[in-house]
């Protein structure tokens, strides 16, 4: 299974190619969704690991 990093960088190429190939609208737009979703996913990892480790008062 690929990490998400993983799917971030190949849904990225895959917009890339899309742009690159002039694909429809349409198509461009759902790949960019699913890009952002994943890289929403990431950000609330990401925030929920910086609350973890930030030190307690």
């Amino acid at each position: 299974m690929l990490s998400l990093e993983m799917k971030i960088d190949v849904m990225r190429q895959r917009l890339y190619q899309a742009y690159e190939n002039n694909v429809s609208y349409e198509e461009l737009l759902e790949l960019s969704v699913r890009l952002d979703h994943l890289l929403n996913k990431f950000q609330q990892i990401s925030n929920q690991s910086n609350i973890a480790l930030e030190p307690a008062n």
